[in-house]
Parts: C-alpha cells; sequence; structure tokens
C-alpha cells in the first residue's frame, strides 16, 4: 500500500540535497579565501593557462555561476580582457562538474560519518581554516544524506504508475525532459542539483545513460541563469562573457543532438575503462560536456570575443566610479568581501599616487598637476562613502565572526585612506601653492631632509597597501615599527631646521613655516598609515 509520507521524504531529501550543494559553495569560497580572486587575476594572460585557472577555481568553489559574476567584476575593473575571462569561462564549465563526479562515487552509505566528521571540525576546532573545512565536509555530507532520502524514498515507489508514466514520457520526449531540465536548473542555481536528482533516477535503473543526454544539456545551459540574472545591471563589457557563455554551450548542444548516437557510444566505450554503472556515465557525459565546449571554442575566443563587442557595444564615456562593487553578490559575504577589498586596495592606489604627484609638484611647482591632485581627493571621498554603504549593507546579512572583523576592518581603513587623502589635498596642497605663489625655495639641506622624509612616508604607506590583501601581519608590525622610526626622525629634521634658522640662512627663513608644517603633515601621514596597520592586526 503506497503511504504517502514518502512523499515527504522525497521533498525533504531534495531539500537537503538542495541546501548542502548551496552550504558547499559558500563554504569553498569561505575557504579559498581572497587568494582566489589574486589567482583569476593574474594567472589568465594565456587562453590555455586561464582555462586551468578557470578549472581550479570553479573546482574550488563549485559554482560557475559564482566564478560568472567574478569575472563580470573584473572584466568591468579592467582587470581581465574578454579574451581572458571567455578562457577561464571554459575552463569553469569542466570544474564545477566534480560534484556530480562524487556524488556518482555513491557515498551515500557514508553520508552519516560524513556529516559527523564535518560536525566535529565545526564544532570543536578553533581555527578558521579548519571549521571551514568543516563546513565543506558537513555540506558533502548533507548532499550524500538527501541523495540517500530520495533513493530510499524512489525504491518504495519504484512501481509507481504515476512515477513511471512520467519517466518513459521523457524519454520519448527529449525536448521537453532538455526544457524540464533548464528550468530547474535555473531554479535551483545549480546544475549539480538538478543532476543529483537525475542521477538518483540513474541509480535506480529508471533512466538509461542515452535517455539522460537532453537533461545534461539542458542543466549544462540551465547553469548560464546564474550569471544572466547577476548581470542585469552590469556594464555591457561585463555583459559580454555571461552571453558568450551562453552562445558557446547551445552551440555544444546542438552538436550534442546532432551527433548523439556516436557520443553515446564513444562515451559508453570510455565507460567500459571505470566501474560501471548508468549514473557513472551521466557524470562522464556531464564532464565531456565541458571538455569538449573547451577543445572547440578556445581556438577561437578572439572571434568570439570580436563577435560579443558588436552585440554589446560599450556606451560613451563612464564616469568615475567604484569598479568592484557588486551589489549581485552581497548574499555571498566572502566574495563581497573580497569585491570591497579590491575597491579598497584600488582607494590605496589613488592615495599613494597623490602623494608620489604631491611630491612632484613640491619639486617641480607644477600647478596644473596641484589642480588634479585637489580633484583627486573628491573621487577619494566617493569612493570611502560607497566602500562604507556596500559593507554597511554587507553587515545587514548573516556574517559569520571572522567576516564580521574584516567588514569592520576594511571600513577603518577605506576611512584612514581618506583621512590620509585630506592631508595631501587640504594640507600639503596649501604649502605647494604657496611655495609656487611667492617663488619660494628651499635651502638645499632643508629640501634633501623634506625629500628623504617623503621616501620613507611612501615606503610607509606602500608597505601598508601591500599587507591589505593577505592581510599579513608581519608587514603590518614592520609599519607600525616604520611609523615609530618616522615620528624620531621628524623630530630631528624638526632640530636640524631650527639650527638652521639660528644661522639666519634666507632660504630657510623664507620657507620656515612651510618646511615645519610639511614635516608634521607627512608625519601626520605616516601615523595614520599605522593606523591601517592596527586594522590589520585587529586592534581597533
Amino acid at each position: 500500500m503506497f503511504d504517502p509520507l514518502i512523499i515527504f521524504e522525497a521533498l525533504g531529501g531534495l531539500a537537503l540535497f538542495l541546501y548542502g550543494i548551496k552550504s558547499v559553495t559558500k563554504s569553498l569560497e569561505a575557504l579559498a579565501g581572497a587568494s582566489l580572486k589574486l589567482i583569476l587575476t593574474r594567472l589568465t594572460r594565456s587562453r590555455w593557462r586561464g582555462s586551468l585557472v578557470g578549472f581550479a577555481t570553479a573546482a574550488a568553489v563549485q559554482s560557475s555561476g559564482a566564478v560568472m559574476l567574478l569575472l563580470v567584476g573584473f572584466i568591468n575593473a579592467g582587470l581581465l580582457t574578454l579574451n581572458e575571462a571567455l578562457g577561464v569561462a571554459l575552463g569553469a564549465g569542466i570544474g564545477t562538474t566534480i560534484t556530480v563526479q562524487l556524488i556518482a562515487f555513491k557515498l551515500t552509505r557514508f553520508a552519516l560519518i560524513i556529516v559527523l566528521a564535518g560536525f566535529v571540525m565545526l564544532t570543536w576546532c578553533k581555527r578558521d581554516k579548519v571549521k571551514n573545512a568543516g563546513k565543506v565536509i558537513f555540506s558533502f555530507g548533507l548532499i550524500f544524506l538527501g541523495m540517500r532520502l530520495m533513493m530510499q524514498s524512489m525504491e518504495a515507489v519504484h512501481g509507481s504508475n504515476a512515477l513511471l508514466s512520467l519517466v518513459e514520457f521523457l524519454k520519448v520526449q527529449p525536448f521537453w525532459a532538455f526544457i524540464l531540465a533548464i528550468v530547474l536548473t535555473s531554479l535551483f542555481q545549480s546544475s549539480a542539483a538538478f543532476l543529483g536528482i537525475i542521477l538518483t533516477l540513474a541509480f535506480e535503473g529508471l533512466l538509461t545513460f542515452e535517455a539522460t543526454i537532453p537533461f545534461i544539456v539542458g542543466a549544462n545551459i540551465g547553469s548560464c541563469a546564474t550569471g544572466i540574472i547577476g548581470s542585469i545591471n552590469a556594464k555591457e563589457k561585463g555583459k559580454r562573457v555571461i552571453w558568450a557563455e551562453l552562445i558557446m554551450r547551445i552551440a555544444i548542444a546542438i552538436l550534442f543532438f546532432v551527433f548523439k548516437k556516436p557520443i553515446v557510444a564513444f562515451l559508453y566505450y570510455i565507460g567500459s575503462f571505470v566501474p560501471f554503472s548508468e549514473a557513472r556515465l551521466v557524470a562522464i557525459g556531464h564532464t565531456f560536456y565541458g571538455l569538449v565546449a573547451a577543445i572547440i571554442f578556445l581556438p577561437f575566443i578572439t572571434p568570439v570575443a570580436r563577435l560579443m563587442k558588436k552585440l554589446f557595444p560599450a556606451k560613451g564615456e563612464e564616469k568615475f566610479g567604484p569598479l568592484y562593487l557588486d551589489y549581485n553578490v552581497l548574499d555571498n559575504p566572502p566574495m563581497a568581501l573580497g569585491q570591497a577589498a579590491r575597491e579598497v586596495i584600488r582607494t590605496g592606489d589613488i592615495v599613494f599616487k597623490m602623494l608620489e604627484d604631491m611630491e612632484t609638484v613640491i619639486d617641480k611647482n607644477d600647478e596644473k598637476l596641484l589642480k588634479e591632485i585637489i580633484k583627486r581627493d573628491d573621487e577619494i571621498d566617493l569612493l570611502q562613502e560607497q566602500v562604507t554603504s556596500y559593507l554597511t549593507k554587507l553587515s545587514q546579512h548573516e556574517l559569520d565572526v571572522s567576516e564580521s572583523r574584516k567588514e569592520l576592518e576594511l571600513i577603518n581603513i577605506v576611512l584612514d585612506l581618506e583621512h590620509i587623502a585630506d592631508i595631501i589635498s587640504k594640507n600639503i596642497s596649501q604649502y605647494a601653492a604657496k611655495k609656487i605663489e611667492y617663488g619660494y625655495y628651499f635651502s638645499d639641506e632643508g629640501y634633501k631632509e623634506v625629500k628623504y622624509l617623503e621616501k620613507e612616508v611612501k615606503t610607509n604607506l606602500q608597505m601598508a597597501l601591500d599587507a591589505i590583501p593577505m592581510r599579513d601581519k608581519e608587514i603590518a608590525l614592520q609599519v607600525i615599527k616604520k611609523t615609530k622610526f618616522i615620528v624620531e626622525e621628524q623630530r630631528r629634521l624638526y632640530r636640524s631646521h631650527l639650527e638652521r634658522l639660528h644661522k639666519g640662512l634666507r632660504d630657510s627663513i623664507e620657507t620656515s613655516t612651510i618646511h615645519l608644517d610639511l614635516l608634521s603633515d607627512l608625519n601626520l601621514i605616516s601615523l595614520t598609515t599605522s593606523y591601517i596597520a592596527y586594522a590589520i592586526l585587529e586592534k581597533v
């Protein structure tokens, strides 16, 4: 007799399975950390190397949608070209198949052991990296436990006429199987989630591998939905990679349908070299789809990029503003924090250039450059406001302790950078303007001292900026040590200038106020730089 509770067992298993898929992506991103973003931007100069980076990145986060949204942000920021991003996207299409491969090994009998191991690491380990690894293991355990419940319910309703009728209909109507795969994959926002259900049917002998081809193809196209939705408000040049990915996947879908028989025969042959099962072949077919796309399109990335530029032309000159702050990823704290960190680093680079250029202004009396520096302060104010607003919105989401600390750290750092920009544009700019207007000159000895302190302050600021991406505490300690040294040097140089005044040197007398105020403000920049280091050390 049919037990209605079986339906709820199947739905509960599906809920656990979907939650596990979503959770494993978030946990893997947290485990991978900010280094993932640095790898993406630094190792993609070759299309082949870029595809390997895409494979590794997608394998690390198990979400092609997450990778595609990263690529959109990087293209908009000018960190990646479209050609480089397309190489990464093709590699990502292979990397995201690993979860389906793991599911196909039928680890469901070990589901509770995996859940227990992850729970122990998550609950009793103190180190963040170990806790994040525990989250990953726990999430995979939920995936396998959900699969187990679904399989048990499938066994109970194996003879159900309704289920058998639905499966038989989809077997003889591949078009509707294809459409169903696109719709459900888009809703689940994961090809692995949908194909996990197909694997359950294959494990129970309800589907052959050949019958799953429309599902595999549809799932690969449906997995583009996350990127498409997430890029709705993106700039045209960022959208290009999303739509190029969809077009390439549709092209491979047509290829799979046209050459279905030889592809199936080939994969059955490949499957003979591994422990055979129809479910195992589903996972192999899913990976094969991504491999075929990469092999066919990697040599033709440049023509594809040209086509997308024609379809999505750039619209005029863009106003200055944040490049990395993607509000579509706020529900993914590790990714959002990575984007915010990149914007903070960009802010720091602009501030450093302001300091460098102000040195040129003082040296060469460049009035035009002085006006540009003052204008840049408005840009820094804008970035500071946008970063703070972005991180404030992020804090309204569920953050763990580590994420909350990093969010506060970035707010403090961007405020410190804005303060340094104010010192340069509002204080030092006045001294430079006065020097230009009245034609003042420093004494040779005095100017050497100013140049010396400028160099020390720039070195200290650069070290602080270098410490931000990886939150390097050793460099942060060096910054604090260097700041103490600069304080002592400023005092020494102050006394040295007073001695020249007592000697009655004309140049020293004329520039006395400018000289002392400049030394004081350079020291203030260094002190503010040390606050960045203290933020990294979590002492604010």
